[in-house]
Formats: C-alpha cells, sequence, structure tokens
C-alpha cells in the first residue's frame, strides 16, 4: 500500500496494479571453495552450482581478474572436486 501511495503521488498516475508473487526454490547447500587462497561461497544444487557474486567481486578486486573469469574458475575448483 505504501508503494502504491508514493506512485500516484510521485507520478500522478491515477491507480496501480498489484498482485501477489510466490516464489519456490529448489533445495541446495553453500559450500566453500578455495579460489588462490581466497574462499569463495557457492550454491549447489541438483549438480549446478552458482557462484556468490559479493564473493567473486571481492576476489576480481582483490587479484585484478576479470569477475567472469573467476566465476568459472570458482565453478571449475568446485566441479574439480566432485567425485566422478
Amino acid at each position: 500500500a505504501e508503494v502504491a501511495r508514493v506512485l500516484t503521488t510521485e507520478t500522478g498516475s491515477l491507480g496501480v496494479r498489484g498482485h501477489a508473487v510466490e516464489r519456490w526454490s529448489v533445495a541446495r547447500s553453500f559450500e566453500t571453495v578455495d579460489l588462490d587462497g581466497h574462499q569463495v561461497g557457492v550454491k549447489v544444487s541438483t549438480g549446478r552450482v552458482k557462484v556468490e557474486h559479493d564473493d567473486a567481486a571481492r576476489v576480481a578486486a582483490a587479484t585484478g581478474l576479470p569477475l567472469r573469469e573467476v566465476v568459472a574458475r570458482a565453478e571449475a575448483v568446485w566441479r574439480d572436486s566432485q567425485p566422478e
């Protein structure tokens, strides 16, 4: 309701539509990988891995590597640590 009030006040709109949204997330675990001495958090779900952005950005800033490369390397470290 507060958002609708601000929108109508600030934009002059005569109305605002809203609807509820639900989110269902899959089960996942949180792990940490070591990337050249830097700890990087990863979320793991059914064989998929997602690197924590803030951790990757911190490592990129500290090492001078591009963010994309840090993410790719962290994912590779996690994959290499998994049993075949």
